[in-house]
């Protein structure tokens, strides 16, 4: 969401259109322990998770043009990393703003980063965004955007005493 706001404002200060991409995973792999669970439609699953997509791309759509920002959704089937960049290939976008969780070690490995692998095939600047930690989160799911700028200074005190 934090990605969305910046892509927001971007594209209605320069009169842009935004355009919002979400990709769906499939889920074509074999689980461990699969044999003893009962079979499962992994189609009419991926359907599922299509239609809840669609909904929530509807509805950023709606909130976005009640904004007055242009706006347009993609929907598609793949790695977040490719559908992204095939999207900004196809309708020619100037920038990709993308959020980052910020994994690193093990996590970061086993992984990967989607927004790493956007940054090295895009075929257009990336603007990337540290995602929110924990208490930022928490914060910020509380007391909206009051709560996120009293976040940062508490933050800043709490390294300062670490060093």
């Amino acid at each position: 969401m934090r990605a969305l706001e910046h892509g927001a404002a971007l594209a209605k200060e320069s009169g842009a259109e935004l355009i919002v991409v979400h990709a769906l995973q499939r889920l074509d792999y074999v689980a461990a322990g699969e044999m003893w669970a009962p079979a499962f439609d992994t189609g009419m699953l991926l359907q599922q998770f299509g239609q809840m997509a669609r909904k929530q791309l509807a509805g950023i759509a709606a909130k976005l043009e009640k904004r007055g920002v242009k706006v347009r959704t993609v929907l598609d089937i793949g790695p977040a990393a490719e559908v992204i960049v095939d999207a900004a290939k196809k309708r020619r976008a100037d920038v990709i703003v993308i959020s980052t969780h910020g994994r690193t070690g093990l996590a970061h490995v086993l992984m990967g980063s989607v927004a790493e692998r956007v940054v090295r095939t895009a075929p257009c600047a990336v603007l990337s965004l540290r995602g929110l930690d924990k208490g930022k989160r928490s914060l910020a799911k509380k007391g909206g955007a009051a709560a996120r700028r009293k976040a940062a200074p508490a933050a800043k005190k709490v390294n300062r005493r670490r060093r």
